[in-house]
């Protein structure tokens, strides 16, 4: 082989070997590497480590190897009569990697004890390849959970102490839920430092979801303690108006019964109990005693069942009134009709004064069939356009 080829190799040998240094150099000060080192780990992490971190030692250790092998190539090299000498070397295996022992099940009489595992240069070099991919990935997803656990748990420790604080406040710091999400912030943190490659983003967040909910809950509470006053006055407020609406809800059916035939609108409930007026000083007397969280779940209950039946009236008072309010847009549109007619001349037509008094006296008589009463001015109507068209 001749010593051009030859020189060619090892130039690109050396230059393989300056850029393992480098990356080798880059991956030793990576801060997420350094951490790793720095830290306490167990689990998933500590395994995933420990097998990367024993890759980084072989990584090391091969390159030394590269730079032993590039130094017996040089002194070959000085020598332009050993070109073969220095082609074997190049291209054989001429780089031991490591030694291991041979059971003596395997030797034969004449075997060593120890068997030597070699490989070329670029054999060495691919080795470094892929041992840097495993151990370079390996960093990288610990940075990538550090990068994205730490912010979700500084922003769950933040809401943690916001949270303790406004339930001091209220006298509920004893609460289990309070208690259980603390107890999962200090886990979790122990997690995050110790082996962050077992946690999830979604635990965190729901983490602070829960914590949120926690403080909602909290804020309500403070709400009621600063303004009970003012919601017990909503509430009686609220009271007040289902009574009036239960009353418009009687007056318009006792209308619809009389005034309008078969009424499919729905009968009106009893009035409001009692009871619901005396829940109310319960809820205060809860409150005086310093039982607000209590005090606010049986004020929001009771509100939310409130607001639900007054709701429910105000449908029902709609729904009673409608069909007088049709009967009486009926009457306005006959009446319409009935200028109409006069106008056109035709109110001497007997056939037209007969329908006109036919559809008035249903809906003039009392109780009102709105279905026979709608037929017969929707007939008026087609009396009047036929006298028009013979008119004309």
């Amino acid at each position: 082989m001749k010593l051009a080829a030859c020189d060619d190799d090892l130039d690109r040998l050396r230059t393989a070997s300056e850029r393992v240094a480098a990356n080798l150099v880059e991956l030793e000060i990576d801060s997420s590497r350094q951490l790793l080192e720095a830290s306490t780990l167990s689990g998933e992490s500590l395994e995933r480590w420990s097998a990367a971190s024993a890759a980084l030692t072989d990584l090391w250790e091969w390159r030394g190897l590269l730079e032993s092998f590039l130094e017996r190539a040089r002194e070959l090299r000085r020598s332009s009569r050993r070109a073969d000498d220095l082609h074997r070397l190049l291209t054989g295996p001429s780089i031991e990697l490591a030694r291991s022992q041979v059971p003596l099940a395997e030797r034969d009489l004449l075997g060593s004890p120890e068997r030597a595992i070699r490989c070329t240069p670029d054999e060495l070099l691919a080795h470094m390849s892929h041992a840097f991919d495993e151990v370079k990935t390996v960093v990288a997803r610990f940075g990538e959970a550090w990068e994205t656990l730490t912010p979700r748990l500084t922003d769950a420790r933040t809401a943690l102490d916001q949270t303790l604080t406004l339930a001091a406040t209220v006298g509920e710091s004893g609460r289990p839920d309070l208690k259980a999400a603390a107890e999962t912030t200090t886990a979790l943190g122990a997690r995050v430092s110790t082996d962050p490659l077992s946690v999830s983003p979604a635990e965190l967040d729901r983490l602070i979801d829960s914590l949120k909910a926690i403080e909602r809950d909290l804020d309500a509470t403070a709400a009621l303690r600063r303004d009970l006053d003012a919601h017990l006055a909503d509430a009686r407020a609220r009271l007040t108006r289902l009574d009036v609406v239960l009353d418009e809800w009687k007056v318009a059916h006792q209308e619809l019964s009389v005034k309008i035939a078969v009424p499919s609108a729905p009968e009106p409930p009893p009035p409001t109990e009692p009871g619901m007026a005396r829940e109310l000083d319960q809820i205060a007397s809860l409150a005086g005693s310093g039982a607000w969280r209590e005090a606010r779940r049986r004020l929001d209950a009771w509100t939310e069942r409130v607001t639900t039946a007054l709701d429910d009236g105000e449908r029902a008072v709609r729904a009673n009134r409608a069909p007088v309010e049709a009967r009486n847009q009926l009457r306005a549109l006959l009446e319409a009709y009935q200028v109409k007619a006069s106008r056109l001349g035709a109110i001497e037509d007997p056939e037209v004064e007969r329908t006109f008094a036919q559809a008035q006296h249903a809906l003039y008589t009392a109780p009102t069939d709105l279905a026979v009463a709608a037929q017969l001015v929707r007939r008026y109507q087609e009396k009047l356009n036929t006298a028009h068209e013979v008119l004309r």
